[in-house]
């Protein structure tokens, strides 16, 4: 598994069906995060400490993706309250179509879906880093920012 990987001094390509076009087609905004539930709390601390308090949420996913939509839910509830409970935004996904889908897929054997990938996105707030986007000759670089809790 990625998270216990010792990735140090590695050169990294990360690919994903929707974010990373996502992140392509807004590189120009102002202020551009990557952000999911395990790095929800690094995300908002990074918005409070450069002053923004005002957000616009893009959910890669699409309309029909609830588990993006309850991240970003969950991120503008944490914005105005930092003691925000993740439990309700999370057990939306718990019950998303999205993860029913990765259900199936590991119980055919599918070796693209690793059986834990729905359980580590769903360690809310685990991960203390932001990132952010930053544009680099016609594409977007991440740059990870450690956020104290």
């Amino acid at each position: 598994m990625i998270s216990s990987a010792d990735l140090a001094g590695r050169a990294l390509i990360m690919t994903t069906t929707n974010g990373t076009p996502a992140a392509l087609a807004a590189g120009e905004a102002a202020v551009l995060l990557c952000a999911s539930f395990v790095n929800a709390a690094a995300t908002v601390g990074y918005l409070r400490a450069v002053g923004i308090d005002t957000v616009d949420y893009i959910a890669s996913g699409g309309p029909d993706a609830d588990e993006d939509h309850a991240c970003a839910d969950y991120l503008a509830e944490l914005l105005t309250d930092p003691a925000a409970d993740p439990g309700p935004y999370l057990a939306r996904v718990s019950a998303s179509s999205a993860r029913a889908v990765l259900d199936r897929r590991v119980a055919a054997g599918d070796t693209g879906v690793h059986p834990d990938d729905v359980s580590y996105c769903l360690r809310a707030n685990s991960v203390p880093i932001a990132l952010v986007a930053a544009p680099a000759a016609e594409s977007v670089m991440l740059v990870g920012q450690r956020i104290a809790g």
